[in-house]
């Protein structure tokens, strides 16, 4: 039999970059008895700092156990538990090479403790059962969500999945209300041989309206089909975006084996009193799909406004995505009583992480801001300038270092 303590009384050096902060006190007993070993993990932590909702749905301290056993090669999981001031969660079960049974469940009492601007509390029952080649899915959600001051009525959703992972089929739905107005939603899938035949038969929610059917023939990794989604007031997110929202919006997904195209716009949307658009539109066209992806797109927007400065933009990309050529243009018919008018050229280099800016140029007011050569910008592990040299009349910027995620720029401003 072995014993062990754990104390961390400050977990800002274990977890760092993650946000986490607080202590942690833990127990390990372990012993070794006939053909199995058993194993014991439970104890406490006292959350300081943490990223939310996690943070606030653990509170102050929160409790853990983990009980289980180890018999040639099964894992059996006697007692997993953990339990916050507003959350629970456990799980018992047993995984074998040859066979899984999982049964989960977590709890949230309180949604208000992860978004205030949210009422209601939801549950969860989840099993996982079967071969690792044929496995069988089952979940239950429970609960209701709705805005403080504002009664709904129960909410329920329900999956079946079988055949997981490698050939599923299996159908969700739900129904009840979401922020006191009636849910309903059905998607079905079904398995035919090597393809995979799934159906949006409706998904309904206020103004929102989605349809559609995908589908996927495994074998030869192609998919076919058209989704749809419509949203005639984008005011109806605004509970849940916690700001509020204008304008409508709609989506198409159209596949067809290498080839996808998606089509998006929003009509007079915005956050009011932050920003305006009376028209923003994306076309993507994807080619060449899954191994050598190629981009067709172009992004619109008309009639911007935000803090009483009104323009419009577009962006178009094309090429792949070790060589996405970037052409932006852009203009604000009134800046402090004269137009601006603004283009640029570049390259992307997703794979490298490299933007090359090739071209730039802003007109104001009978001046005329240049790039005076090809600069290149790092956007991977944060945000690097080499060598950006700008130019206005007769005088030069010269910029270099590292933006984020720490600073480390130098910069020069010369007459000539």
């Amino acid at each position: 039999r072995a014993h062990v303590a754990v104390t961390a009384p400050d977990l800002a050096p274990i977890a760092a970059g993650s946000g986490w902060n607080g202590a942690l006190a833990m127990t390990l007993d372990g012993s070794y008895g006939g053909d199995a070993a058993q194993l014991t993990a439970q104890g406490t932590l006292n959350p300081t700092a943490g990223p939310d909702p996690a943070r606030a749905l653990l509170g102050d301290a929160a409790s853990f156990r983990v009980a289980g056993s180890l018999r040639g090669q099964t894992i059996t999981l006697s007692d997993v538990a953990v339990t916050g001031k507003h959350v629970t969660a456990t799980a018992t079960g047993s995984l074998a090479p040859a066979l899984i049974a999982l049964k989960a469940t977590a709890a949230i009492d309180d949604l208000a403790a992860a978004r205030p601007d949210l009422a209601g509390a939801l549950q969860v029952k989840a099993s996982l059962d079967g071969p690792p080649d044929g496995l069988t899915a089952h979940a239950d959600l429970t609960g209701s969500v709705a805005t403080a001051g504002v009664q709904s009525g129960p909410l329920q959703a329900h999956l079946d999945a079988s055949g997981l992972p490698s050939l599923p089929e299996g159908t969700l739905t739900a129904s009840g209300a979401l922020l006191g107005t009636p849910l309903s939603l059905l998607i079905s899938a079904r398995r035919n041989g090597g393809t995979i035949h799934t159906v949006v038969e409706h998904a309904d929610w206020q103004s929102t309206h989605a349809e559609g059917s995908v589908d996927v023939d495994l074998p030869n990794s192609r998919a076919d089909g058209t989704l749809r989604l419509s949203v005639g007031k984008l005011d109806d997110f605004s509970p849940l975006a916690g700001q509020r929202l204008t304008g409508d919006a709609s989506m198409t997904l159209t596949l067809a084996g290498p080839r996808a195209q998606l089509a998006m716009a929003v009509h007079n949307g915005g956050l009011p009193g932050t920003a305006t658009i009376s028209r923003a539109a994306l076309d993507l066209a994807l080619d060449h799909l899954p191994d050598q992806p190629t981009i067709d797109a172009t992004l619109t927007v008309d009639g911007c406004n935000a803090g009483g400065v009104a323009g419009a933009a577009s962006l178009r990309a094309t090429g792949g995505l070790n060589g996405l050529a970037l052409n932006l243009s852009g203009s604000i018919p009134r800046l402090a009583g004269a137009p601006l008018a603004l283009s640029g050229t570049a390259a992307l280099d997703a794979t490298a992480g490299r933007l090359t800016l090739r071209t730039l140029e802003a007109g104001w007011r009978r001046k005329t801001l240049r790039l005076l050569a090809p600069a290149q910008i790092s956007i991977k592990g944060g945000l690097a300038v080499d060598r950006l040299r700008l130019g206005l009349d007769r005088s030069v910027l010269d910029v270099a270092g590292r933006i984020t995620p720490a600073l480390g720029v130098t910069a020069s401003l010369q007459a000539l």
